[in-house]
């Protein structure tokens, strides 16, 4: 058995990309990305689905279903120094599970078991040589904080997915290991994901993903009470990186004129500089956020050719009003550079934008929003979702 420091080490592993494979059902989506550029860390079952640098695994239960798969199609199995049985974290270090999983013997044999400490095990202190993690409820929060601790700072993922579904791959095991650790649903790791992101400062998201999320609030300047609660919407829940721009900052991003054209062409300007890295969306809150869960679902609506989507509860006459919008980049890139394009594209603002829409080309606009996210007052965190104030200075 490798302690988890001298492996990882020895791997150079935090000179790499990781993408963390889960069973969820956006698994299935695997063969629309190449993964050839990440070192790969499957999830418990999912490596009997495909090879992978790492197995990832838990429960001794998984290395009695998996054992055979594990030893043709990971090249190394990371594991607690005191596992879990039965959903439990056992009394017995790993090493005195060797001669009752074969698997685990010929892995220890041939360099391929790497242990760390996890935090279920309370009866010893850990074991030095390796970082002690948390998992609060699944397997995905322990691999991303071994990263984080280890370094690492781009991590992608597939199949570590909400909801109460596996992949189809894995619907053999709907009435064995889905959500037998009593948990409600998968949502249960954001909140964990979540922390480790911003403890560690991870590129973090899914494949699945157009990342960093990036939202624009039309503020003059940063206003404290606003970026505590813009820190508190995405170390909560939310597990995917974030980068808030304010008005402010659109003048750093122009590149030149008077300081009234900057703030009207900057928010040109940023969204040519996301499409340049990448990305094809920019998240407008024309509200203030006061708490927040599940900024990622509206994150990742499907625009389905509309220009900009708002909140369902709003006719088009009042996107004025609307606390969030979703700007499709390339479309509103498109229309800006038209013959009919959506006035100057060097001096448009968000105001003019929405107005060039509105009466020119009304079908670009969708309202898909959830109608919740246009609450003016109230604060239900049951409902996992953000609550906002109208903005008094729009």
């Amino acid at each position: 058995m490798i302690p988890f420091n001298e492996w990882f080490a020895d791997i150079g592993g935090k000179r790499f990309k990781w993408c963390i494979l889960g069973k969820g059902p956006s698994f299935q989506l695997k063969g629309n990305f190449d993964l050839s550029g990440y070192k790969t860390a499957a999830l418990n079952h999912v490596i009997r689905e495909l090879d992978a640098d790492v197995s990832s695994v838990i429960d001794l239960e998984v290395i009695r279903d998996c054992g055979d798969a594990i030893s043709s199609n990971a090249r190394y199995l990371i594991m607690p120094r005191f596992p879990h049985q039965n959903m439990v974290v056992v009394d017995r270090p790993l090493e005195t599970y060797l001669d009752e999983y074969p698997v685990l013997r010929k892995m220890s044999d041939q360099g391929r078991l790497v242990w760390y400490n996890l935090a279920t095990n309370t009866k010893t202190a850990p074991f030095s040589g390796a970082p002690l993690v948390g998992a609060i409820s699944f397997n995905s929060e322990a691999v991303v904080s071994l990263l984080g601790e280890s370094r690492v700072k781009t991590i992608r993922t597939l199949g570590v997915d909400g909801g109460t579904n596996y992949a189809p791959s894995f619907s053999d095991l709907n009435t064995s290991t889905l959500l037998a650790n009593g948990q409600p649903n998968f949502d249960v790791q954001f909140s964990g994901l979540a922390k480790a992101i911003r403890e560690f400062d991870l590129d973090f998201a899914p494949l699945t993903s157009s990342m960093p999320c990036i939202y624009y609030i039309p503020l003059a300047r940063p206003v404290p009470i606003i970026q505590k609660l813009v820190d508190i919407t995405f170390a909560q829940t939310d597990p995917i990186s974030s980068k808030v721009v304010y008005e402010s900052d659109l003048t750093s991003i122009a590149s030149s004129g008077s300081e009234v054209d900057i703030i009207r062409s900057g928010i040109t300007a940023l969204m040519r500089e996301i499409v340049q890295n990448g990305g094809d969306r920019l998240l407008v809150f024309q509200g203030y956020p006061v708490i927040n869960t599940r900024l990622r679902e509206v994150w990742e609506l499907s625009f389905d050719g509309a220009a900009i989507l708002y909140p369902k509860s709003l006719g088009i006459s009042a996107l004025r009003e609307a606390n969030l919008l979703l700007l499709n980049i390339p479309v509103i890139l498109k229309d800006l550079a038209s013959p009919t394009k959506a006035g100057n594209a060097s001096r448009v603002n968000l105001t003019k934008l929405i107005e060039w829409y509105a009466a020119n080309k009304a079908s670009a606009l969708s309202g898909v929003i959830p109608k919740q996210w246009q609450a003016s007052s109230s604060i239900d965190i049951s409902k996992g979702s953000i609550r906002c104030y109208p903005n008094s200075n729009s």
